[in-house]
């Protein structure tokens, strides 16, 4: 994973500073690492804590998600499960920065409450009342080129 951050380095010019585990990609990368009987894999690197490890990886922040949608009428079914993904992304940013992925929000007028959700009440009948909220994001990856992305097994 160290060198192909360097070769996701190279390729766009920016290092990745985030790296995303799936749950099941996390355990198995503890699963393998305990398995071996040397005390340096064992010791030294399996035990990492998340903040370790990104010191380690040389990046800003490793996330584990554990996430899951509904797959079926009585399974959940992990979003990242097995999967590792690298990349830069900054909070707090705008249009121009050089973040792989993006968070666009609309944001309303003070003569709509501003902010970034808008709320309808509507009175249906003497009880009943439908709420509305209105909000609009999107998530986009701008610049694909630098992203990393393992599949553990």
């Amino acid at each position: 994973m160290i060198t192909d951050l360097i070769t996701a380095e190279t390729a766009s010019g920016i290092r990745p500073n985030r790296a995303l585990y799936g749950q099941t990609a996390f355990n198995k990368r503890g699963i393998s690492y305990e398995a071996q009987t040397t005390s340096t894999a064992f010791g030294q690197i399996a035990a990492l804590n998340l903040q370790q490890l990104a010191m380690r990886l040389i990046v800003d922040e490793v996330r584990v998600d554990r996430a899951r949608y509904q797959s079926a009428a009585a399974a959940k079914t992990e979003i990242v499960s097995n999967l590792v993904f690298a990349f830069f992304a900054e909070a707090g940013v705008d249009t121009e920065d050089p973040s792989h992925f993006k968070r666009f929000v609309s944001n309303f007028d003070a003569d709509q409450g501003g902010g970034r959700v808008r709320v309808y009440i509507q009175q249906i009948s003497s009880k009943l009342v439908a709420i509305t909220v209105e909000h609009y994001s999107k998530i986009v990856a701008t610049f694909t080129t630098g992203v990393r992305k393992w599949t553990i097994s």
